[in-house]
C-alpha cells in the first residue's frame, strides 16, 4: 500500500553531461506523449527544497541557473491527497524554462517568484494498487519561495542517481558543493514554513537533470 509519506524524496541534485552546453531545456516529447522527457542543463548555481506540508503533501523542487547559456530552469513534483477519495493521490509535476528575473541565487540565499507557463502534468494514482488512473494537463502553479543558508551543513559531493517518484523518473550525476538552507514562502494551495533544502553549485562541469514523465496509464 502506498502512502503519501512514502513519496518523500531525498535531496535531488545534479546530473553530469558530456554534451556541449546549449539551451537549458530540450523537450524531446510533448506532454501528450506516453512518456515526456525534459533535460535541464546547469553550469552554475541551483537550489533545492523538499516540498512538504503536514503528512499529506510531499515532493521536491529544483530551480537553476545556467551561467553558460544564461537561462533559468525549474522542475518539481509533489503529491497531495485527492479531495474526495482517500485511496487516490494526486501527483503534480512540471519542468521547463523560466524567466531569468524570476530566480535569483548566490552562496547565501535564493529567491523564486514565478507562475509556470510550461505544461503541468496532473496524474491520479491509486495508492493501494499503485495504478496510474488518469493523467492530464494541470493548472499553472505559482511559487514564492525564499532560501537562506542556515549554516548547519556544508559538503562537496560527487554522485550518480536515478530517482523514481510515482510516474516521474529523474536521472543525474555530477559533482557539486552544497549548503543546507531553510525555506519559507508559498506555492499554489500550500505554505512553506521552515522547509529544508540546499543551496548548490556545480564543480567544473555542466550538469543535466533528465526528467521522464509517464503521461498516460
Amino acid at each position: 500500500m502506498w502512502s503519501s509519506t512514502k513519496w518523500m524524496v531525498v535531496v535531488l541534485v545534479a546530473a553530469c553531461s558530456l554534451e556541449e552546453p546549449g539551451p537549458e531545456l530540450d523537450a524531446e516529447a510533448s506532454q501528450l506523449a506516453v512518456n515526456a522527457v525534459t533535460r535541464i542543463h546547469v553550469n552554475g548555481r541551483f537550489a533545492f527544497v523538499l516540498l512538504n506540508e503536514g503528512d499529506e503533501t510531499n515532493g521536491s523542487l529544483t530551480a537553476s541557473k545556467d551561467q553558460l547559456a544564461n537561462t533559468s530552469g525549474l522542475d518539481f513534483g509533489y503529491v497531495e491527497p485527492h479531495p474526495t477519495d482517500p485511496d487516490i493521490l494526486v501527483f503534480i509535476q512540471g519542468a521547463g524554462q523560466i524567466p531569468n528575473g524570476s530566480f535569483s541565487i548566490n552562496g547565501q540565499a535564493a529567491a523564486l517568484h514565478v507562475t509556470t507557463t510550461f505544461p503541468i502534468s496532473r496524474c491520479e494514482v491509486n495508492q493501494v494498487t499503485g495504478e496510474i488512473i488518469v493523467c492530464g494537463d494541470g493548472a499553472p502553479i505559482t511559487f514564492d519561495l525564499s532560501w537562506a543558508n542556515d549554516h548547519f551543513g556544508d559538503i562537496q559531493e560527487k554522485t550518480k542517481r536515478r530517482e523514481v517518484f510515482g510516474p516521474v523518473t529523474t536521472k543525474f550525476e555530477g559533482e557539486f558543493k552544497s549548503r543546507t538552507a531553510a525555506i519559507d514562502g508559498t506555492w499554489t494551495g500550500h505554505t512553506a514554513d521552515g522547509l529544508t533544502g540546499n543551496l548548490l553549485q556545480t564543480v567544473n562541469t555542466t550538469i543535466t537533470r533528465e526528467i521522464t514523465v509517464q503521461t498516460s496509464p
